[in-house]
């Protein structure tokens, strides 16, 4: 199993797309985010001198953008052909005008110049993502910078119906990964406590109810963990 760990600041949502990229995946890394003062004092040894970075079987990745590109294409979320990675790559050529266009210049004029240009994407590809075959690794760094947008102005995207969507439905998807990968846990929990169960009661003339808990054995093992219990 590869060894990942994402280094970042607290508080900083810089590193926020790949960890959301990497919780979609139910791949587990280390999550190594620091204080401001305890990354000062890391600064000079690292390769490029900024944060975040990701560590991937020892291999240092700077640049946000770069990191969710390297595992979108590590599993598979870079587009089925050259066709859908091309677009991919353009919505985030978009992202750089987009967000640099935001901090300098006059904000709605921005929004209103590139949101049609997303809605193009999203019309086109018809799954509801920005490119055809669905999710991307692109679609974590677009949806969190929209999402940072919102946070600022809770009505920034009205009369942008589908920006709104599109925010939800990505948002939606990974909360739906990170239940699975829950139930996946428990149902492998639930799995272990049945076969110890089952070993523990083969003894003695059919095990006569050494774990029945008398008078309908009240429940104090049979239920095993639940979703809301597993983190």
């Amino acid at each position: 199993m590869s060894v990942i760990e994402i280094f970042g600041i607290n508080d900083k949502s810089i590193a926020d797309p790949v960890v959301k990229l990497l919780k979609y995946l139910n791949v587990d890394y280390q999550d190594m985010r620091m204080p401001l003062e305890d990354w000062m004092a890391r600064e000079p040894d690292t390769k490029a001198g900024k944060l975040p970075y990701l560590q991937y079987d020892g291999h240092k990745i700077v640049g946000g953008v770069n990191m969710c590109r390297f595992l979108g294409r590590k599993y598979n979320l870079a587009g089925k052909d050259d066709y859908e990675a091309a677009d991919i790559d353009g919505c985030i050529d978009l992202y750089f005008e987009f967000s640099y266009g935001v901090a300098t210049g006059t904000v709605h004029q921005v929004l209103d110049r590139n949101l049609p240009i997303y809605s193009n994407f999203l019309e086109e590809s018809k799954s509801g993502f920005m490119v055809r075959s669905g999710v991307s690794w692109a679609d974590f760094i677009i949806s969190e910078y929209l999402i940072g947008l919102q946070k600022v102005n809770s009505n920034v995207f009205d009369g942008h119906d589908d920006i709104k969507e599109y925010i939800e439905r990505v948002t939606n998807d990974i909360d739906r990964k990170k239940f699975e990968k829950k139930k996946k846990r428990v149902e492998d929990l639930c799995s272990g406590i049945g076969a110890k169960q089952l070993g523990g009661s083969s003894g003695g003339r059919g095990g006569s109810g050494g774990s029945s808990g008398g008078r309908g054995g009240s429940g104090g093992s049979s239920g095993g963990p639940t979703i809301e219990e597993v983190d």
